[in-house]
């Protein structure tokens, strides 16, 4: 969409991406839920446990696709409702959005297959899932883009695709098929005696309703943050949107430290081992670390680069530029936090990640108004650096309580 004629391509492209993580994100229970649980079954030895945990959410992610589907016009109707971009900007967005919508049951139900795998340490299956999603993705926006005239339609219409193309891989390498037929001959009796199992659907839910409040918080600050960029201007939120992408492509890199505590420190804790527990996290901080300071590296050198790779429109260009400095420091910033969501994901302490997250956000609203009124766009992103150091302040504070637990289990 930047090699489109304006910028209102790009800000309702942003905005529509913005809305389904909120959509969608919202429900990254599924798969951050599913991980910790069965991380810790599998420390546990009870390999059955871990299969009906992941088949549980699975179902569950299928339900919640199609009534997110069903309500989908209301959504559209609310994710709208603080955009001030312009007519244009609105009228593509609700393109986007009718058609991305129909991907809502594939990417929540592979939300839940990519814990499963993730629980089990199956990194390997995760990264060529996730090759399979977005190179796919990118074909498919590039043959849209150059061979049809369906424009933004065609963006939303590649990631529908794809999605569903993820859905069905991650079915294959989960074995999803043969662990249902396990579980069943297991129980001896029909799939409702083990599937609506009281007391892990007690467990489960407890968990992800701490998790999807902790999750809906941290979206509706990253749509918070496209809301006030959309106050100041078409221009402005364009150049935003672009700043944000950088974000995420650093965000998503280092997820992969959080990740590999989540499952590590899990698998610890469901073995009741506080020395495992405290190497996995020791490993993961070293190495998120070193990848962070590679990252500041990184977008100082190639930040003007990555900008003109995304659009073609020089305008847009040069007011991006403005603040790239708060992108190309954001990683260390940022990285404690997305470790130690891990960590207490892994260990199901999701309590503490909902109650810190509450914190974080509603200091990160005042923050944003105030500091936007006196610095403009500066103010915004110097907002969404307090946002980052307050999610790692509330949890840091509680870490100290996760090693208590874990000592607690030894006993």
């Amino acid at each position: 969409m930047g090699r489109m004629d304006s910028p209102a391509f790009v800000s309702a492209a942003g905005i529509g991406a913005v809305m389904f993580s909120s959509i969608l994100w919202a429900f990254g229970f599924l798969r951050m839920a599913t991980g910790g649980l069965v991380a810790q079954a599998h420390g546990a030895a009870n390999p059955l446990q871990a299969d009906r945990t992941g088949l549980r959410a699975l179902l569950l992610a299928l339900l919640l696709g199609l009534i997110l589907i069903l309500a989908s016009e209301y959504l559209l109707w609310l994710g709208l409702g603080l955009m001030e971009g312009s007519e244009r900007v609105h009228a593509l967005v609700a393109d986007y959005y009718r058609i991305r919508i129909w991907s809502a049951p594939a990417t929540l139900m592979t939300y839940a297959l990519s814990g499963t795998l993730i629980g089990q340490q199956r990194m390997r299956a995760i990264f060529s899932l996730q090759l399979i999603l977005n190179i796919t993705n990118i074909a498919l926006n590039l043959v849209f883009f150059n061979y049809t005239d369906w424009g933004i339609k065609g963006v939303a219409t590649a990631t529908v695709i794809s999605e569903y193309l993820a859905l069905a891989a991650a079915l294959f390498m989960s074995g999803t098929l043969a662990a249902f037929r396990r579980n069943n001959a297991a129980a001896g009796n029909p799939v409702s005696s083990w599937i609506a199992d009281p007391i892990r659907l007690v467990e489960f839910v407890q968990i992800s309703g701490d998790l999807f409040i902790r999750t809906l918080c941290l979206t509706a600050a990253f749509y918070w943050l496209t809301v006030m960029g959309s106050k100041q201007g078409d221009e402005i939120l364009a150049a935003n949107i672009l700043l944000i992408n950088m974000l995420h492509f650093m965000a998503y890199a280092l997820d992969g430290f959080s990740h590999a505590a989540e499952t590590l420190t899990g698998f610890a804790f469901g073995q009741r081992n506080r020395r495992a527990l405290i190497s996995a996290v020791n490993a993961s901080t070293v190495w998120a670390g070193l990848f962070a300071l590679a990252f500041i590296v990184f977008f100082a050198v190639a930040g003007g680069h990555i900008i003109d790779a995304m659009t073609t429109q020089t305008a847009l260009r040069e007011t991006t530029r403005q603040w790239l400095p708060w992108i190309v420091f954001s990683p260390l910033i940022g990285v404690w936090s997305f470790l130690l969501d891990g960590i207490f994901i892994g260990t199901t302490h999701t309590r503490a990640m909902r109650n810190g997250m509450l914190i974080s956000s509603a200091v990160f609203v005042v923050a944003s108004i105030i500091l936007v009124k006196h610095y403009n766009n500066h103010g915004l992103w110097l907002a969404y650096y307090i946002l980052m150091v307050m999610r790692t302040a509330t949890l840091g504070v509680k870490y100290p309580a996760v090693l208590r637990s874990a000592d607690a289990r030894t006993d």
